[in-house]
C-alpha cells in the first residue's frame, strides 16, 4: 500500500485528480479527503481511527481477492 499526501486546494492539483475528487459527494468536499486505492473514506480529519480503519479494510479486501494459499 502507498501513502501520499497532495494539497487539493491547490487548482494544479485538482486538476490532477479531478477523478478521484468527483467520487467525493457533494457537500463533503472538506479537507483532508482520504482516499483509500481510489476509494472516498473521509473528509475533514484524518483520526488515527479512520486512517487505520480505511486501510484495514482495503488490506482485507486485497487478501480476500487473492483467495486462500494452496500448499
Amino acid at each position: 500500500m502507498t501513502w501520499a499526501y497532495y494539497d487539493a486546494a491547490q487548482s494544479e492539483v485538482k486538476e490532477q485528480f479531478q477523478d478521484l475528487l468527483a467520487k467525493v459527494p457533494e457537500g463533503y468536499r472538506v479537507y483532508p479527503l482520504l482516499f483509500v486505492n481510489g476509494e472516498f473514506k473521509s473528509a475533514g480529519s484524518l483520526e488515527f481511527f479512520v486512517v487505520i480503519q480505511a486501510v484495514r479494510e482495503a488490506l482485507e479486501a486485497q487478501q480476500a481477492l487473492q483467495g486462500p494459499v494452496m500448499g
